[in-house]
């Protein structure tokens, strides 16, 4: 693997782990929104108001942000890579087939009424350990 897929590897793999530690507990996970208010009402993800997250909402928080100092700081590559390991872990959460054209199973994932906050945990947890695909 050349060195900069390692490095995009790398900070996709601690995308993840910061999106992981966002959601630190149940109470600040939600579904049918990427992100919510202290009230419940829907806002941006990157709403300072914000303070509950979906998995998708809490990946494109820490994927924006430094964590040395903050400030946003996009890595496309990186970012594409962290969702591709939750899309296909979530697909085979949901027992379908992951596909280059489909997308949304992160979504439909965490927002279907049977996902309780622990299977979100573990969605992280397998797109974390995903071996690194060629």
């Amino acid at each position: 693997m050349a060195l900069i897929d390692e490095v995009t590897a790398e900070t996709a793999v601690a995308i993840l782990l910061a999106a992981r530690d966002l959601l630190s507990d149940e109470s600040k996970w939600t579904r049918g929104a990427l992100a919510r208010d202290s009230k419940g009402d829907e806002v941006d993800c990157m709403s300072p108001d914000a303070s509950y997250w979906s998995a998708f909402g809490a990946v494109l928080v820490a994927s924006a942000a430094d964590p040395e100092d903050g400030v946003l700081d996009w890595d496309a590559d990186a970012t594409v890579m962290a969702l591709e390991r939750l899309e296909r872990n979530a697909a085979s959460l949901l027992r379908v087939d992951y596909g280059p054209r489909r997308r949304g199973f992160v979504v439909e994932f965490n927002d279907r009424p049977a996902t309780k906050f622990q299977d979100v945990m573990s969605l992280f947890e397998g797109a974390i350990n995903e071996r690194q695909r060629d």
